[in-house]
């Protein structure tokens, strides 16, 4: 099994937005963009920056912003040299988690591959995760 993501390219927004931990999330998606973007307005790490992004709308469409969120959502579609399947896939992510879930990845034997898997909070802390390890 591999984590929600934490540590990965997608990083601690994108992990604390998965585990619906709205104000973290927000907290580490605003970081990012205020780290990776340039004075000028360009960013010297665009994909992380349009990642940031997504977060912060998932975090605006969970408080019922719906403007801001579609705002956010375009900023991350407009930004230079990103790759939509990336973002897509991260918007379909989200999509499959409530508040108290957590999406995962399992190895399939059937299908020989690692599928995407919705268990509750609890079932991955009985796992020995712990989403405090969230960088």
């Amino acid at each position: 099994m591999r984590g929600t993501g934490c540590g990965e390219s997608g990083g601690a927004a994108t992990c604390y937005t998965w585990l619906a931990d709205d104000d973290r999330a927000e907290e580490h998606a605003r970081e990012t963009i205020q780290m990776y973007t340039r004075p000028a307005g360009s960013s010297n790490a665009p994909m992380r920056v349009a990642d940031a992004h997504i977060d912060l709308g998932i975090v605006h469409a969970r408080r019922g912003d719906l403007d801001a969120a579609v705002d956010e959502g375009m900023v991350a579609f407009d930004i230079d040299r990103r790759s939509l399947t990336n973002l897509t896939f991260e918007l379909d992510d989200a999509a499959k988690v409530d508040p108290g879930q957590v999406l995962i990845q399992e190895w399939d034997e059937k299908r020989q591959q690692d599928v995407d898997v919705v268990i509750s909070l609890g079932a991955f802390e009985r796992m020995g995760q712990d989403p405090r390890n969230c960088p």
